[in-house]
């Protein structure tokens, strides 16, 4: 998704998103920065214009949601530096895709992604996001 965002880098997309990082990088630790933070990730979908992978993305969000809120420290300085790592990393993912660096932020998307999937499992009695729903 980020790979043809920045391959296309339509300014209107790069607009919203350098927005969407914009108040990002105000956010407060807690449920809020939580759900801020995963509006990146919908964003990302929803803008890449990729109808297959919107449909599947607005299916699973609310799934997404319940794992974030329920699995994510809101308090503490993990919950601090996981907020500004992740803030950090949506502001160098818009940069490359503004830069039409688009195998980089492809790399960096993946990376992070593995990377919030480990911090949100870690310590949690769950494995998967599907052990939510049982």
């Amino acid at each position: 998704m980020v790979v043809q965002l920045a391959t296309k880098r339509n300014p209107a997309v790069i607009a919203e998103l350098e927005e969407i990082v914009e108040a990002e990088s105000q956010l407060e630790p807690g449920t809020e920065a939580v759900d801020q933070l995963t509006d990146f990730h919908a964003a990302i979908s929803r803008l890449s214009e990729n109808k297959t992978l919107q449909m599947i993305n607005e299916m699973l969000h609310h799934i997404i949601e319940k794992a974030n809120r329920s699995l994510q420290p809101t308090t503490g300085a993990r919950a601090e530096q996981a907020a500004r790592k992740s803030a950090k990393t949506h502001r160098m993912i818009v940069d490359m895709i503004k830069a039409g660096e688009a195998e980089r932020a492809g790399e960096l998307w993946s990376r992070h992604l593995r990377k919030a999937e480990e911090f949100l499992f870690t310590g949690a009695e769950l494995s998967t996001v599907v052990d939510l729903l049982e």
